[in-house]
């Protein structure tokens, strides 16, 4: 998770998120697993706000991975996935790099065509709507030919505004997010105001498109969250 202030720094909070299960990390996880069952490995990787792993575990356990880069802007994060064993099937065989630092600037130094999957996993979000056309650009061209961007993030429903979804979403952290303590749901819904700006789903489509890189389908979606799946030309 790549994120414009302090709250999610300290995984702690993050991690009663996922383990709460309030942005359906599981199902996710279990979409893009299954997904990724028809790839040929070995893979490279790309995990753009890779947290401490967990997902990436969950998501490529099935994955034979030659190679995997994972950008957080969290420490303690980082720390935590460092301590676990290389996601994939062989993870004594796989080579591992973790970044500490701001996903826009570390994709502008990495290779052309490096990665055959990139997960951009609820990090895409926190860029304002202008932002990220050059970080788009360069996940578009850090892809193989033939690559996958697994973009999972906030999705606008057709004809509501930023305004709208985040009032929807703040209601309910209010009646769901339940491991949160009153004063850390009130954090989250202010980190969500000031930093979170979710684009529709007709919008991340066609910014991917043309940029060349073709959508394939929706791998999960529900009121709030979704995953698209989208393939650069062989």
């Amino acid at each position: 998770m790549d994120t414009g202030d302090a709250m999610f720094r300290e995984w702690d909070v993050y991690d009663r998120i996922g383990r709460g299960n309030y942005m359906r990390h599981r199902e996710v996880s279990t979409a893009l697993r299954d997904a990724l069952r028809s790839r040929s490995g070995p893979l490279r990787i790309l995990d753009l706000g890779c947290g401490d792993g967990w997902m990436s575990d969950q998501i490529l356990s099935g994955s034979l991975v030659a190679g995997y880069v994972g950008v957080d802007l969290s420490e303690s994060a980082l720390d935590r996935l460092s301590r676990r064993p290389c996601p994939g099937t062989r993870p004594g065989s796989a080579r591992r790099n973790l970044v500490c630092g701001d996903v826009a600037g570390e994709v502008r130094g990495l290779p052309d065509r490096g990665f055959d999957v990139i997960l951009a996993g609820y990090v895409l979000h926190h860029f304002p709507t202008a932002a990220k056309a050059p970080v788009l650009d360069d996940v578009v061209r850090l892809l193989n030919a033939g690559g996958w961007l697994l973009w999972t993030d906030l999705v606008q429903s057709a004809h509501e505004s930023r305004e709208e979804l985040i009032k929807r979403l703040a209601d309910d952290i209010d009646a769901n997010w339940s491991a949160l303590e009153p004063d850390e749901r009130r954090s989250a819904i202010e980190h969500m105001q000031n930093f979170d700006y979710p684009e529709s789903e007709s919008w991340m489509i066609d910014q991917i498109e043309n940029r060349g890189v073709a959508f394939s389908r929706w791998l999960f979606h529900d009121e709030f969250y979704g995953t698209l799946l989208f393939q650069k030309p062989a």
